[in-house]
């Protein structure tokens, strides 16, 4: 079961080095858009994204490096000049036959602005540390609660978080320096 764990958490936090997790998504059915020059498989270090078209708009995201691989499932958003993934792990964090289930897991949404252009994806995940730093000086309103270990979660309905995301889309601080793709 550890190694299970272990695996899942590993994985999801190889993907989403800097992410704010979200309760609820980013997307909506008027800001979705499906782009096919997102399909392929792309490559950053020893890290591959492979991107397959899944039903209605989404994509079915594979991640993969040296030791781990984890699926899911990524919709492109689209909010004002801006793109963004969502980002929902679809890879269990725990085996049927584990003692684990006992204890709730709640799986949430990730984002991150995207730029596409020519055989380049650029990804900018959230700082967390830009959010903390807002949040304590009262610089933002957007609802979340903060978890026993400092990390900020993002409890506000959906058009919330993507007016939130077009007020801040723009500014450097606000983001990690980007993971950037070559597609392969």
């Amino acid at each position: 079961m550890k190694k299970t764990l272990i695996f899942a958490a590993s994985t999801t936090l190889l993907l989403l080095q800097s992410c704010i997790p979200s309760i609820y998504p980013l997307y909506s059915d008027d800001t979705v858009v499906f782009q096919k020059e997102v399909l392929g498989s792309w490559r950053a270090d020893n890290t591959a994204w492979i991107f397959e078209k899944a039903e209605d708009s989404a994509y079915k995201l594979t991640y993969k490096d040296e030791d781990e691989e984890a699926t899911f499932e990524a919709y492109m958003v689209r909010l004002g000049e801006n793109y963004f993934f969502d980002f929902f792990n679809l890879t269990p964090k725990y085996e049927d036959t584990d003692a684990f289930p006992i204890a709730p897991l709640i799986r949430t949404h990730s984002f991150a602005r995207v730029e596409l252009k020519g055989n380049q994806m650029a990804v900018y995940f959230f700082d967390p540390t830009w959010l903390e730093g807002l949040v304590k000086q009262r610089k933002i309103r957007i609802k979340h609660e903060t978890t026993t270990n400092g990390e900020i979660v993002l409890t506000a309905p959906t058009r919330d978080l993507q007016e939130f995301v077009k007020k801040y889309a723009g500014e450097k601080e606000a983001f990690a320096d980007p993971s950037i793709f070559e597609r392969q």
